[in-house]
């Protein structure tokens, strides 16, 4: 007990800073943290994929939209004439919306035709690989910066 009390204040005299384990550890994990960059950029990330989910949803109530659209024409075509005599109201919301509708209809055909034009298993040869690419190396087309998938997916917003 007694040479154990004399280590201790041995190790104190030598170094007063022997036993104050939780202080130094803490000022170790600081200069970590001050050092290691992800740390750092972890305290503001952004969410990877939550606007894939919500593009996805919007793509969703789309296609529910012109199902239930589809839908409410065949009750229409089956009830034909009984409601001829009826006045017909067309509010300037729904005006706007039928308006968005045919523009999304006409991205989707441009992106559609954008596809099948780009398949390459629907081409004969590889010529237009080559004409693809001698326009980009001569310089009359610009090199895409971004990937044919990041492209395709900015199509379709």
């Amino acid at each position: 007990m007694k040479q154990t009390k004399l280590e201790i204040q041995k190790a104190l005299a030598e170094d007063a800073t022997v036993y104050e384990y939780d202080s130094i550890y803490e000022e170790m994990q600081k200069k970590k943290e001050e050092n290691n960059p992800k740390l750092l950029l972890g305290k503001d990330r952004k969410p990877k994929y939550i606007h894939n989910l919500l593009k996805a949803v919007e793509i969703r109530k789309k296609e529910q939209e012109k199902r239930m659209e589809k839908k409410i024409q065949r009750e229409r075509e089956m009830e034909k004439g009984e409601f001829d005599d009826k006045e017909a109201f067309v509010t300037s919301a729904y005006k706007k919306k039928l308006q968005e509708r045919a523009e999304e209809e006409e991205r989707e055909k441009r992106a559609a035709a954008l596809e099948a034009c780009l398949d390459v298993t629907k081409q004969k040869d590889l010529s237009g690989f080559y004409r693809h690419l001698l326009n980009q190396a001569v310089g009359e087309e610009e090199v895409p910066k971004c990937s044919f998938r990041e492209a395709r997916s900015g199509i379709k917003e």
